[in-house]
């Protein structure tokens, strides 16, 4: 099961394990991920040691995708419908 952690959240367990106020802990908190959105946005990955490595992956548009898929689609219905008519004897 996937949990979703809140920057409150965050603030939260730095007020209770380093004893800052919680107007300090929720800017530490607000500082570090503007430092790692910052970081993304650039093109850099980061990592952060003992936890993972994060990075932007881009990937080609959904649009882009379902066009290639129509493509194929029509492209195996043409391979495949004679064979499997004359398979069959008759058209699926």
């Amino acid at each position: 099961m996937t949990k979703t952690v809140t920057r409150n959240e965050l603030a939260n367990a730095v007020h209770q394990q380093i004893g800052l106020s919680h107007n300090e802990s929720a800017q530490l908190v607000a500082s570090v991920l503007e430092e790692v959105s910052r970081s993304l946005e650039q093109g850099d990955s980061v990592k952060l040691s003992s936890f993972g490595t994060f990075s932007v992956v881009h990937f080609q548009s959904i649009q882009r995708m379902s066009v290639l898929a129509g493509i194929l689609k029509r492209a195996l219905k043409r391979v495949l419908a004679p064979a499997v008519f004359c398979h069959l004897g008759r058209l699926i």
